[in-house]
């Protein structure tokens, strides 16, 4: 399989290693759509994400065959220039898309997006990985309304559910007054999710928001500032101590929060200024009142939003009231709390416009930085199964 064999149709994404595009297979009477990550091999070696991109095909590649709520990858392979990773298409968009739609959502909403969202990362869990960047523009939406994870480049595997980790190469920091904010976790969220075009962001402050009437703006202006921010981690990967699958979960917290708010609890311009909020959560972590929103649900968030040994593991969050009117086992038979609206196959309006592309990857500047050829061997897999992605009611 080569690039080839595929046609390019609309960039519907563009990072700091490459783009995404719709694309079709030629040849395919189906008319199939997919989504074609190309990344530039050249890029990921400099800024040392050789290990992330194979932890997102290892990943991906163990989850096509079993797992309904991670996107599937139907294939990868190589070329001098590019890494290519052929995904299944989710047209609606990703968590920004709807944040930027809705403002804030509905209560009901938010509960059935966040129980998709707590069996969807304990499948990974299941799996035996941690996922470790788990927020809105990794949650993509289907077009029945359901939703699937992606981007696993910050995975890592673990051998039991309650093995405690630290970043690759890095020593354990021990509580201090002074916090340096360094992490294989942090330096990954800033680099390469650094979206251009940022510094044009919206400002926006607590003083601007006003308690009362706390919510997105209604364009992606805003959510450009935050996402490559380091809003989403959990305070111990920030402190760099030991940390669990649990910290996963204070991600989920974090969405939820934003969810019913309208803005991330920890929210800054400054992304070190966001590191401290966190780190320091228990002075600026506020619920606001007067918004309409049950004690069960703050409470839940509560039980996210704390100190990594008080967090809920899976059990106590399947169990917690919040969710007694739902049935966790099944949510994928239910009708999803949005309904996407698509005028065709190629309707790209859940994502932004994509303009200036950049420029194409050199060969010879490849073989400079692996003039081997060895840095992303083994990177191809083909999926053996169906193509088109069967529902499943798997948790």
């Amino acid at each position: 399989m080569t690039a080839a064999d595929f046609h390019l149709l609309v960039c519907v994404g563009k990072g700091a290693f490459g783009e995404v595009y719709v694309c079709q297979k030629n040849g395919d009477s189906t008319n199939q759509l997919y989504a074609l990550k190309r990344l530039r091999k050249t890029d990921m070696i400099k800024k040392k994400q050789v290990t992330h991109v194979r932890s997102e095909k290892d990943v991906l590649s163990e989850a096509a065959a079993s797992n309904p709520w991670v996107v599937r990858l139907y294939a990868s392979f190589q070329d001098q220039q590019y890494l290519y990773m052929v995904m299944e298409y989710m047209p609606a968009g990703d968590m920004i898309s709807w944040l930027c739609d809705k403002g804030v959502f509905d209560v009901e909403s938010t509960r059935f997006y966040i129980a998709e969202l707590c069996v969807a990362v304990h499948s990974v869990h299941a799996m035996y990985f941690v996922h470790r960047d788990i927020k809105p523009d990794n949650i993509l939406f289907g077009v029945d309304g359901h939703i699937k994870l992606s981007d696993f480049g910050l995975s890592k595997r673990f051998a039991h559910v309650h093995d405690e980790l630290l970043d690759f190469e890095e020593p354990e920091r021990a509580n201090s007054g002074e916090v340096q904010f360094e992490s294989e976790v942090l330096n990954k969220v800033m680099e390469s999710c650094a979206t251009p075009g940022a510094s044009a962001a919206m400002p926006i402050s607590p003083a601007t928001l006003g308690s009362g009437d706390i919510r997105h703006p209604r364009d992606r202006f805003f959510f450009d500032s935050i996402v490559g921010s380091p809003g989403y981690i959990a305070p111990e990967i920030l402190l760099r101590q030991r940390y669990g699958v649990n910290c996963d979960w204070w991600s989920v917290g974090v969405i939820m929060y934003e969810m019913l708010y309208g803005i991330p609890p920890f929210y800054s311009e400054d992304p070190r200024s966001t590191c401290n909020k966190i780190v320091q959560w228990r002075d600026h972590l506020h619920f606001h009142s007067g918004r309409g929103i049950p004690d069960e649900a703050v409470d839940f968030m509560k039980r996210l939003l704390c100190d990594h040994k008080d967090r809920m593991d899976f059990d106590e969050i399947q169990a917690h009231p919040f969710f007694a009117p739902l049935d966790l086992d099944h949510l994928r038979e239910m009708r999803a709390a949005y309904q996407p609206v698509l005028s065709s196959a190629l309707d790209t309006r859940y994502f932004p416009q994509i303009n200036n592309l950049g420029g194409e990857a050199d060969d010879k500047s490849v073989r400079e930085v692996d003039p081997r050829g060895v840095l992303f061997a083994d990177f191809r897999f083909k999926y053996k199964g169906q193509t088109t992605p069967a529902a499943s009611n798997q948790k």
